[in-house]
């Protein structure tokens, strides 16, 4: 008999239809309202704010691309550069055994 307590206490706390009934339609007109009005805030912030758009994003891919593009055709000339200074030197090195 001593659980029956607890589970009628919880029962009518959170399953009095009563009390659901009463506030039922305070919830409805206020709480709604307000979640109307601060969705419709969110949808103007979210539009007016200059945040990053699928063109932006984009735009920045694209200069990430350009610039990955002319650092590894600055490592292509260093290594052609470096092969030709190595060359350089070992047809030097050659003439100096003949």
């Amino acid at each position: 008999m001593a659980i029956e307590a607890p589970v009628d206490d919880f029962l009518h706390t959170f399953f009095d239809w009563h009390e659901i009934g009463s506030v039922l339609p305070t919830l409805l007109t206020e709480g709604l309202g307000n979640t109307l009005l601060i969705a419709a805030l969110a949808i103007v912030l979210g539009l007016a704010s200059p945040g990053e758009t699928p063109a932006t994003a984009a735009q920045a891919q694209a200069k990430e691309d350009e610039v990955g593009d002319q650092n590894h055709h600055t490592d292509d000339q260093q290594v052609e550069k470096a092969l030709r200074h190595h060359t350089d030197d070992a047809e030097h090195d050659g003439h100096k055994d003949q």
